[in-house]
C-alpha cells in the first residue's frame, strides 16, 4: 500500500480559506461546495504502516474538514449546501483495504456531524456512497485486462442482479447535482446515499 502526500495535504488551514474567498469573489458568492478527492491504497490493518495510515485520512477525512470549515462562511451567507463523496466502504470493510474503509466510515460521521451543526444555519451537507465505479483509480482493480483476477472481479459486478455493470461517473453527479440542487432544500440534510453494486448494497441513512 503506497499513498503520496500532496503538496495541499501540507498546506496551511489559511491557504484554503484563500483559495474559497477567490472562488467566492470571482462568482459572486459560494452555493455549493463539492468535496470529491480521496485514495484508496491496499493493505490489512496488520500491514499498513503508521505512515499510510496517517496520508490516507489526512486526504479522505482531513481535507475534507478543513475545507468545509473554510468554507463555511459563504455557505451560511448563501443558505447553501455540501456533498462530499464518500464510498461504500464505509458501509461495508473491503478486504485489503483496511485504513481506506476506515477512514471512510470516519468521512460519514463527518458529514453527519456537519449536518447537525450546520443545518440551523441554514447548510445542508449530504454524502454520496458510490460502489465500484469506471475511474484510473479503480483500473487495476476491474478493468485491467491483463490481470484475470481483475477480469473476474468485474465479471462477478457485472453479473449481480441490482445493475449489471459498474457505475459511471456521470451515475454519481446525477446523485451529487441533485443534493446540490433546489429539488433537495426541504428534506434532505445528513443523508448518505449509496449506488448500489450488490444486492442490499443501497443504502439511505
Amino acid at each position: 500500500m503506497t499513498l503520496s502526500r500532496p503538496d495541499h495535504l501540507n498546506a496551511a488551514p489559511e491557504a484554503r480559506s484563500a483559495v474559497v474567498a477567490e472562488v467566492a469573489a470571482a462568482l459572486g458568492g459560494l452555493d455549493t461546495l463539492v468535496s470529491n478527492a480521496g485514495a484508496t491504497g491496499r493493505g490489512t490493518l496488520r500491514e499498513v504502516s503508521l505512515e499510510e495510515w496517517q496520508a490516507t485520512f489526512d486526504l479522505n477525512v482531513r481535507a475534507t474538514w478543513l475545507l468545509t470549515r473554510a468554507a463555511y462562511d459563504a455557505l451560511e451567507a448563501a443558505h447553501g449546501s455540501v456533498v462530499v463523496t464518500t464510498s461504500i466502504s464505509a458501509l461495508h470493510p473491503t478486504p485489503r483495504a483496511g485504513a481506506y474503509s476506515v477512514s471512510q466510515a470516519a468521512l460519514s460521521m463527518l458529514v453527519r456531524h456537519l449536518a447537525l451543526e450546520w443545518g440551523p444555519a441554514g447548510v445542508r451537507v449530504n454524502a454520496v456512497a458510490p460502489g465500484p465505479t469506471h475511474s484510473p483509480m479503480t483500473f487495476r482493480s476491474f478493468e485491467d485486462p491483463t490481470d484475470p483476477a481483475a477480469q473476474a472481479r468485474r465479471a462477478r459486478r457485472e453479473s449481480a442482479p441490482s445493475l449489471l455493470r459498474l457505475a459511471e461517473s456521470d451515475d454519481i453527479a446525477d446523485v451529487v447535482l441533485f443534493l446540490a440542487g433546489p429539488g433537495a432544500r426541504h428534506r434532505v440534510a445528513g443523508e448518505l446515499y449509496g449506488i448500489p453494486m450488490l444486492p442490499g448494497q443501497g443504502y439511505r441513512i
